[in-house]
């Protein structure tokens, strides 16, 4: 840990800010995909017996993209990737540092803040530290370490985790009406 100097006085602040954005997302089907995989894994489960079509039929497939076009909360095409993930999130920090001394009293103190936002609503964190160390003379033959810390962290989550849901529903599940709600 830092200590304060006899003789000397300094102040310093910092300033970070960064974007913080993933490497790689996952990627899902559309709708279409989405039925033709459903109807295989089906027609799979049934040891390859009976129609190839046993969930959604092939007429009903095949007019999914026009239906969806003409009647989105009929025929929904859900891309819930881009409905929970940010693009990027925000990254700050701020951080201040003092430190003082005579021959009876050195100081150092820091403050720090750290804010970082999610990749998605309702995820951050936010952490606060605060550090005093202090040297004191109190005589030739006695003296003092006095050093305090203080630490705060907040942080938000929903939940359950958005990465666990994102690939529950299928795209053929509306997340929202035409209108909004």
């Amino acid at each position: 840990t830092k200590r304060g100097k006899s003789g000397s006085s300094n102040i310093n602040y910092n300033y970070e800010y960064g974007i913080e954005k993933a490497t790689q997302m996952p990627t899902y089907t559309n709708a279409v995909k989405y039925m033709q995989y459903a109807n295989e894994q089906k027609w799979n489960d049934n040891n390859n017996v009976g129609s190839i079509y046993p969930v959604f039929t092939q007429d009903y497939i095949a007019n999914y993209p026009a239906n969806h076009a003409s009647n989105p909360d009929l025929y929904p095409d859900t891309d819930w990737n881009s409905m929970i993930w940010k693009k990027n999130a925000i990254r700050k920090a701020h951080s201040l540092t003092f430190n003082s001394g005579t021959k009876y009293l050195q100081t150092n103190a820091s403050f720090t803040l750290n804010d970082v936002g999610g990749l998605y609503e309702l995820k951050n964190y936010r952490r606060m530290t605060a550090r005093i160390n202090n040297d004191v003379m109190i005589s030739d033959y006695l003296s003092a370490t006095i050093d305090l810390s203080i630490k705060r962290v907040e942080t938000s989550a929903p939940t359950v985790e958005a990465n666990a849901n994102a690939q529950k529903p299928g795209p053929i599940y509306a997340a929202l009406w035409a209108d909004g709600r």
